[in-house]
């Protein structure tokens, strides 16, 4: 009995230890602490399937409020949206909190027990340019907003800021020292102003509306430019490395990058702040000038050649050009997959004599005929297009698709086979028959898998079928 009750005990403490932990943050006024994951009063225990937080006698104004379940402290664990809590008049409130693994189900409910005279603290936060020179900051007093007539209306005004023609400033309405959203709701609002000068800029936001007003008034004038960075995978990072040189004549701005052959990924920042140029164009030597003004998504570059490329930005129409180096013959590539690796030391411009055709034998897969393969070489199938290499297109093997390394078993001239859809047969999206195998056992027993180490991999054939340490067929 003391041995089961062990055993017990003991599947107990292997499940508490590996079952996850779910916590939720969100707004302060609702969990008490702004935002934090770790805090421990808003763990969620589990109840009949179901993981549950109760908050007692909360008060609470009306309005929204956001949180959302963290699973095991990381925020980058479980990437859901945030949820709201809708409150529609103040009160003394208890709070449900619940949350389903099965389907990731998110929920909150609030029981109003009594009534409550909630005093609210409006505040502007937004880029620092139009926010008092205060970032996204939900505490900063000197964005206090204040009324004049009762609490029908709040207002803060700030004066002698220089706003640029084409820019975008960003902003939400706030409770203070939380981000409980008054105005526009999830998303940022924002303004602009048509001609670049110095301004004093005036919110007035509606409480009975939920809404805001933003007037700017001209009090002088400005010939300045915004300064304008480059962010992206250009050198790994997104930081503000890229700087455009203005030029004297204040009408455009550029920047000239030496680039690999390869599809890029950036955004553009005029005039500091969070004021991104990002609308999703596609830039390539056929579109290598458009507008680009503020919206979701980043842009994209497809460098077809390595070379200089420059970056002209013209300020009065927000365009953005792209001067592409000269493209030799010899680096032109047809679209398909190719045969990439340190044979040709991974670059795309001698990629040419390497390309898949289709299997005549087999419509479904690719093949490439008399390759001279060497020991420890390694190999991996990339697509082309447009003349670039597709990011998220390389093909490999194993279950990490992972570079096929050449072993003595593949030494020598070889076709080799590809699929873009992966093959379990395979192991991954290539196969290259080895060479002559030896089997260190010829053993055979009938109805019995036989174990035999063939080119260096253990295989266990069974009534004539062979397979990995996976499980897997193999060829």
């Amino acid at each position: 009995m003391k041995k089961i009750f062990s055993l017990f005990a003991a599947v107990l403490f292997c499940t508490s230890m590996f079952a996850a932990t779910y916590t939720v943050a969100g707004d302060k006024l609702i969990l008490g602490s702004n935002w934090d994951k770790d805090d421990a009063t808003n763990a969620m225990t589990l109840v009949e399937g179901i993981y549950q937080l109760v908050k007692e006698n909360v008060t609470l104004g009306a309005g929204n409020y956001e949180y959302k379940v963290v699973k095991d402290h990381d925020w980058d664990a479980w990437k859901s949206e945030n949820s709201k809590l809708v409150i529609a008049e103040d009160g003394i409130y208890d709070i449900t909190f619940t949350f389903v693994e099965e389907g990731t189900k998110v929920g909150a409910n609030a029981t109003k027990k009594g009534s409550a005279v909630v005093e609210k603290h409006y505040l502007v936060a937004g880029v620092a340019t139009v926010a008092n020179g205060k970032n996204w900051d939900e505490k900063a007093t000197e964005n206090l907003m204040t009324t004049a007539d009762g609490g029908l209306t709040y207002t803060l005004t700030i004066e002698n800021v220089e706003l640029f023609k084409g820019n975008s400033y960003e902003y939400k309405i706030v409770e203070q020292g939380t981000w409980q959203t008054y105005y526009p709701g999830k998303d940022n609002a924002s303004f602009s102003v048509e001609e670049t000068a110095i301004y004093t800029i005036q919110y007035v936001y509606t409480v009975a509306t939920s809404t805001c007003e933003v007037k700017t008034t001209k009090t002088g004038g400005s010939d300045a430019v915004p300064a304008i960075k480059m962010h992206g995978d250009f050198s790994g990072s997104w930081k503000d490395t890229e700087a455009f040189a203005i030029a004297t004549d204040k009408k455009t701005a550029s920047l000239v990058l030496t680039l690999e052959a390869k599809s890029y990924t950036f955004g553009l920042r005029i005039g500091g702040d969070n004021n991104w140029t990002a609308n999703g164009v596609s830039f390539s030597r056929t579109n290598a000038s458009a507008v680009v003004v503020a919206g979701s998504g980043n842009l994209t570059l497809a460098a077809d050649v390595a070379g200089d490329y420059t970056f002209v930005w013209t300020y009065e129409t927000n365009t953005l050009a792209i001067t592409f180096p000269e493209k030799g013959e010899e680096q032109t590539l047809e679209d398909g997959y190719y045969l990439n690796g340190s044979h040709v030391e991974w670059k795309i411009a001698d990629l040419a004599p390497y390309k898949f055709v289709v299997n005549p034998g087999n419509p479904e897969e690719y093949m490439l005929e008399n390759v001279t393969l060497t020991l420890n070489q390694e190999l991996k199938v990339c697509y082309v297009k447009d003349g670039v290499v597709a990011d998220d297109k390389w093909y490999g093997v194993g279950e990490g698709n992972d570079n096929f390394v050449v072993t003595a078993a593949y030494v020598g001239v070889k076709t080799i086979y590809f699929t873009p859809v992966k093959s379990e047969a395979w192991g991954g999206y290539m196969y290259i028959e080895p060479n002559q195998e030896t089997a260190i056992s010829n053993t055979t027993v009938e109805g019995k898998a036989v174990k035999s180490i063939v080119n260096g991999m253990l295989v266990i054939e069974k009534a004539g079928v062979r397979y990995n340490v996976m499980g897997q067929i193999v060829k």
